[in-house]
């Protein structure tokens, strides 16, 4: 699985287009029936919202057949379905599509049909309640899990990122025999590279050998930039696995600032499923007190701050002020919606009891625009809620009063 960015979740949001349409989809990491049932909750999601742009906005059954076909196309392609996790996001705009795989559990299929796209089941990808990364070091074979309650998913590093010390030595190699091509044909310099203590690109040393832990070092240094890039604008914690002697050396390397004190050691092959069962276990053993602490402060801080004007229940207060970036924490029920439109000039909502065509969901909007201000989200089932008779609550960054 690909890293899933907050970028790529603004973009999602800021598309307001007519005619976009979302599917959410339960699949499975491994079938018994060649994957049918996932492309029957699929199939079935395509053919309603085709039925809905059809008879809601009036367009004709070829235009709408061609329009879907990235869909449908997906259906026909068998290796697609094999390479899994728990969701399948399918969003499609007039303008362009995209297919995501998500280690998110989704009990049902579901579509939406409107101007804009449905991102409310991507918000736990973002909240504060249960997601993290696991760092596992391995000489021949390092890896990046996301993790939730329910799953650990192992992160597609990408091709330019060396998963092993040999395959770093062996770029390392590569860029040298680049640099002496390049030098002996713009005539400033030729022969080899010069000696190496690296035959081949092939790693020799041992764990007490200085030059070996310098190399590791330098491989480190380059994961560590590929990485916490994500790991910054994402702000979710990262905890360290693998081979004990590995870690402080990774640490030295490091400048984010959510790598937890707390290690797990040994080795977790990713070949073998009790190993990462057994690691995902480790780690939320690890993580879950620290969610729930949190939890529990950001809802004290909420019930410290309601009496004044740094917290609120008021729902059109709250998703006035989510709007334009006041929400620093936001508790919001899961089932619970409310159907719109926010008019940026004059600075006020215009709500309707139900969806149509033109408006937007203005919880999810209010949810979204929290995460990419980078402020918190819980959601909550309408029993947990901080305030009960209420579907939203939020503590501000400053004095809001509307």
């Amino acid at each position: 699985m690909e890293l899933f960015t907050i970028d790529q979740l603004n973009e999602l949001a800021t598309s307001k287009v007519q005619h976009s349409v979302t599917i959410y989809s339960p699949t499975r990491r491994q079938s018994t029936d060649n994957f049918q049932q996932d492309k029957i909750h699929f199939k079935n999601q395509l053919q309603a919202a085709r039925q809905q742009l059809v008879n809601l906005y009036g367009m004709e059954p070829d235009e709408v057949n061609q329009y879907l076909q990235p869909g449908f196309a997906l259906l026909d392609n068998d290796s697609f379905w094999h390479y899994s996790s728990e969701m399948l996001a399918f969003f499609l705009t007039p303008r362009t599509n995209h297919v995501f795989k998500f280690p998110l559990k989704v009990d049902e299929p579901s579509f939406h049909v409107g101007k804009g796209l449905m991102l409310r089941p991507l918000l736990p990808l973002f909240n504060q309640t249960g997601r993290f990364y696991i760092m596992n070091l391995d000489l021949e074979d390092t890896r990046l899990y996301e993790v939730t309650p329910h799953s650990i998913t192992d992160v597609d590093l990408g091709v330019d990122i060396p998963r092993s010390v040999n395959d770093y030595l062996q770029y390392i190699e590569i860029e040298k025999e680049s640099t002496v091509q390049r030098r002996f044909q713009t005539g400033r310099g030729s022969g080899s590279a010069g000696n190496s203590s690296v035959e081949g690109g092939v790693f020799h040393g041992q764990s007490g050998d200085d030059e070996a832990k310098e190399q590791i070092h330098q491989w480190f240094i380059m994961l560590t930039r590929a990485l916490e890039n994500r790991f910054k604008v994402e702000q979710v914690p990262v905890i360290f696995a693998g081979v004990e002697y590995l870690i402080p050396i990774y640490r030295s390397t490091a400048h984010y600032n959510r790598y937890e004190d707390q290690v797990i050691t040994g080795n977790f092959s990713s070949d073998n499923p009790n190993d990462i069962k057994g690691l995902h276990q480790k780690a939320l053993a690890i993580m879950e007190p620290k969610f729930k602490q949190q939890e529990e402060k950001a809802i004290e801080q909420y019930h410290n701050l309601k009496a004044g004007d740094f917290a609120a229940s008021d729902t059109e207060k709250i998703i006035l002020a989510a709007l334009t970036g006041q929400v620093d924490t936001l508790f919001l029920r899961k089932d619970a919606s409310l159907w719109g439109h926010f008019d940026e000039q004059r600075y006020e909502l215009q709500i309707q009891r139900a969806a149509t065509p033109e408006n937007t969901d203005l919880l999810t909007e209010a949810a979204v625009k929290t995460v990419l201000m980078k402020g918190k989200v819980y959601l909550y089932d309408a029993n947990e809620m901080p305030e009960k008779d209420s579907v939203v609550a939020a503590v501000f960054r400053n004095p809001v009063v509307v």
